[in-house]
């Protein structure tokens, strides 16, 4: 991996599907573009087993190192999943297309 893949895939996690997936992408793609030099192989294997045991926190963080480690694209923000309503979206009815969730307009 180049730095310009490596500083592209670190911009895109900021889109993320949640804050704890993105803080585990990143550590995870510094290990993939540093390589064993990055950190500990215990700190390694501990990152590699995060989200085994079900806490949603601790499955996103390792879901997230694993992803970056692979090097893969980051998994994006699902603006349509009604359980992650972000704060500048509320669900509303749209006339052509059903129930959707749409942008909120401030003035």
């Amino acid at each position: 991996m180049d730095l310009k893949r490596y500083k592209t895939l670190a911009r895109r996690s900021r889109y993320a599907s949640s804050r704890y997936y993105a803080m585990g992408y990143l550590r995870g793609l510094r290990r993939h573009y540093h390589g064993e030099n990055f950190c500990t192989p215990d700190e390694h294997a501990l990152w590699m087993s995060l989200g085994l045991d079900g806490d949603p926190r601790r499955v996103d963080l390792g879901r997230g190192y694993r992803d970056g480690v692979a090097g893969l694209e980051p998994a994006p923000l699902i603006l349509n999943d009604p359980g992650r309503i972000g704060p500048n979206l509320r669900p509303r009815r749209d006339r052509d297309s059903g129930d959707s969730l749409m942008p909120v307009t401030r003035y």
